[in-house]
């Protein structure tokens, strides 16, 4: 049986889980001993994941290919947009979104299983680096002459228009305000730090680890703990997977304590994090 083990051996805490996937998944799966992963199909596993999630899940494709010789191959873009080619046919093992509701959306479609959060995340502001136009809260984006945020329909667009609502309901009138002042919204939220990066935005609206990972180019000015939300990313299997097994591989390692720690050291929390 799986033990829980400390981080130092994290490596042999995913072999556990990796085990017990393959055995489940895979007909040619054997059981591990000494820490080795059992032997998978040397087909790569390709990933269908978020812009959000790229600095993190290209790291846990290296520690996985590392742990078991089987390649990740990742397609990375808007949550919506993903789903978008799923549903038009494109052929993939699994799906990462930035939020539950395009992953459930797949699941009733018949084209995914079930989805599991495998980490929280939450927005944050960011502006150029140096923070030419001093913004210091929420409120001062009311004053900028342009604030980009995510489109609609891509989970960051829709997860800022929920923070303008939290805004609004402690400062009435506000939501409207920063509403006026966005001038753009983007596909992707890579997109949204491109343009701030750039200096053709004044500010924007991201997840934390957008603005981590892009910390030499822009900076951040984060909310304020009552303006905080938390933003679940969902994984789920696609029922037409060419690659079923290492599927059921790679998703045990990103729920493993060796995939979480990964996940964890690019400033992503815990599934169900307060």
């Amino acid at each position: 049986m799986c033990q829980t083990l400390g981080r130092k051996r994290l490596a042999h805490a995913f072999a556990c889980a990796l085990s017990l996937a393959l055995l489940g998944a895979a007909p040619r799966a054997r059981a591990i001993d000494a820490g080795t992963p059992a032997p998978v199909e040397r087909k790569p596993v390709v990933v269908f994941a978020a812009s959000s999630l790229r600095e993190g899940f290209t790291a846990l494709g290296h520690s996985f290919t590392a742990l078991t010789g089987v390649d990740v191959q990742f397609n990375f873009a808007g949550s919506q947009e993903l789903r978008t080619q799923l549903e038009q046919g494109a052929q993939a093992d699994l799906f990462a979104s930035a939020d539950l509701a395009h992953a459930a959306a797949l699941q009733q479609e018949g084209l995914a299983r079930a989805p599991e959060n495998f980490a929280r995340n939450a927005l944050t502001l960011i502006v150029p680096r140096g923070n030419p136009e001093h913004v210091r809260s929420l409120a001062d984006l009311a004053r900028l002459d342009h604030l980009v945020i995510g489109a609609h329909e891509v989970p960051a667009g829709a997860y800022a228009e929920q923070l303008f609502a939290l805004a609004d309901s402690r400062a009435p009138g506000l939501r409207a305000k920063l509403e006026a002042r966005v001038s753009s919204r983007e596909p992707n939220v890579r997109q949204v730090v491109a343009k701030v990066a750039l200096g053709e935005a004044d500010a924007g609206i991201v997840y934390r680890t957008d603005a981590r990972a892009m910390a030499d180019r822009v900076s951040e000015v984060p909310l304020p703990p009552e303006l905080e939300l938390r933003c679940d990313d969902a994984i789920a299997a696609l029922v037409h997977a060419p690659n079923s097994a290492g599927a059921a591989a790679f998703l045990a390692f990103v729920l493993s304590p060796a995939g979480q720690a990964e996940l964890q050291a690019r400033g992503f929390l815990a599934p169900g994090a307060p």
